[in-house]
């Protein structure tokens, strides 16, 4: 029934059983808003933004989702605004993170290095504060094309099309996980920072924040004085930084993981279709398409300028794991002195 009819139908009715004409059409755009709702926006289980809005909820509560509206099921309520409170909240946040890298670097190239460890210590914070402070820069840029992007998803229904089933499962497992352990392990390692808040020198009690700042930020502490507000500053920096890094890593696992299972069961499908009996029926454009997709190189491409293929992705993963046990084998391995062998 249309929109018109339903309408007419309403106002027909209201006049025979005494309700108002306005009552009546009230209520037939009412029953007409709650059918096409649910057609927009119940058809599909893997909507890729209702799929993904408890990491865009938790993303919008640490600040590093910019987007308003987050916090509605309706996609037609996720909106990006420079000058929203989601939008200040987070280049507020990125503007406590440049100056607290800008800070981390000051004290790089203050403090004092003797070898190599050193040097790479000095400046592990500034490149930990850097990658965070980039990927709270990349979403604030990027928001606006991330709500297209679930637009297009939406858009992308077709003749050739399943939906599947397990996206949601699939992305609250891989947020759940990442960030339960990422949390879980920043808790454990910092708890030792606030833990005994006595200085070694001198054996001498002192505040809980100014211990941490001492043990957690030597590199500061050695070129800039300690005071309670930079201490804390610094501490939400380093959640921040962590947990934006967590937040980049599973925005591209969640993606990657619903673009390969939709493409694979649109392929799929495809298959289905077009096979009639024993032979298939495929027109040139098809052939085409089938042919460049063997052909080419399938990966992440970064402005035409390389392509980062699974090989490769293969290979770094590779090289992290055998670098790491061998820096776990030689922090394992005693290091005997001249006196021991005396």
């Amino acid at each position: 029934m249309s929109l018109q009819k339903q309408n007419l139908f309403y106002l027909q009715e209201g006049k025979s059983s005494k309700i108002k004409p306005t009552k009546a059409l009230v209520h037939g755009l009412t029953q007409y808003y709650r059918s096409s709702n649910s057609a927009l926006y119940d058809f599909q289980k893997d909507d890729l933004y209702r799929c993904m809005r408890v990491l865009l909820v938790f993303g919008r509560i640490i600040g590093i989702v910019p987007i308003s509206g987050v916090f509605s099921s309706a996609l037609k309520s996720v909106s990006f605004r420079a000058r929203s409170f989601a939008g200040i909240t987070s280049a507020i946040i990125i503007l406590g993170m440049a100056i607290n890298d800008l800070l981390a670097l000051y004290a790089f190239f203050r403090a004092p290095a003797k070898d190599a460890s050193e040097i790479a210590r000095n400046a592990a914070g500034f490149v930990c504060y850097g990658i965070g402070l980039y990927v709270f820069v990349f979403m604030f840029r990027n928001s606006t094309k991330l709500i297209t992007c679930f637009h297009k998803w939406r858009e992308t229904k077709t003749v050739f099309y399943k939906e599947d089933t397990d996206l949601f499962r699939s992305i609250t497992l891989i947020s759940g996980i990442i960030y339960s352990s990422a949390i879980l392990e920043n808790l454990v390692s910092h708890w030792r920072f606030f833990n005994n808040p006595y200085r070694e020198s001198t054996k001498m009690r002192i505040p809980v924040w100014e211990a941490y700042y001492e043990r957690s930020h030597g590199q500061y502490a050695n070129v800039i004085p300690y005071n309670v507000v930079l201490a804390i500053g610094v501490f939400l920096c380093n959640k921040w930084a962590v947990y934006a890094w967590n937040f980049g890593d599973i925005l591209i696992a969640v993606i990657a993981r619903a673009v390969y299972q939709r493409f694979k069961l649109h392929h799929e499908d495809l298959k289905s279709k077009i096979s009639v009996g024993n032979g298939t029926l495929f027109n040139g454009t098809i052939e085409r398409a089938e042919l460049k997709s063997r052909t080419s190189c399938i990966g992440f491409g970064g402005l035409d300028c390389f392509t980062i293929t699974k090989p490769f992705v293969l290979s770094v993963v590779s090289v992290i794991f055998t670098f790491e046990i061998v820096l776990l084998q030689s922090s394992t391995t005693p290091i005997s002195n001249s006196t021991d062998s005396n």
